[in-house]
């Protein structure tokens, strides 16, 4: 609270507004920045992701649990893949950069980079139980099983 001289009368009494100091506005303001950098990783991660499942593709195959992704991958084209990949992460990233100063914008951004996080272990994960893949390659290539996604590059 503090007081305000009005002029030649009795001052008047006015009720402190949140200032923009401290931690909130510190919050605030870096806001726009952190869900910019947000986008960029979700970007990032999506590109790797898109390479290692190009490279597993087009080497020795891959497991595809993703119904909708093995309908793409079905078409036997990198390029589709590529295609279809870009325009799913499109969106999400043009809403993030529109809306990039809203905090619900900045809490999903995290929530989609800490996905593709878990999405980068599960391919470092994969990659450490290829040994035990190539064992069992010859007959998954055989068509033992339906979701064994290969485009022979």
């Amino acid at each position: 609270m503090s007081i305000v001289h009005t002029g030649a009368f009795a001052p008047a009494i006015q009720l402190d507004t949140p200032s923009e100091t401290g931690v909130f506005a510190f919050v605030r303001r870096g806001r726009s920045s952190r869900v910019l950098m947000l986008a960029l990783s979700i970007l990032l991660m999506s590109g790797v992701d898109l390479y290692i499942t190009s490279l597993y593709l087009a080497t020795i195959g891959m497991a595809e649990e993703n119904p909708l992704a093995r309908i793409v991958m079905s078409s036997g084209s990198l390029g589709y893949l590529s295609l279809w990949k870009f325009l799913t992460i499109l969106p999400t990233l043009l809403l993030m950069v529109a809306y990039r100063r809203r905090l619900m914008v900045e809490l999903l951004g995290w929530v989609a980079s800490a996905v593709l996080v878990g999405v980068m272990m599960r391919w470092a994960q994969y990659a450490d139980e290829t040994q035990d893949l190539l064992i069992a390659l010859h007959d998954l290539q055989a068509g033992a099983d339906h979701r064994w996604m290969m485009i022979p590059g």
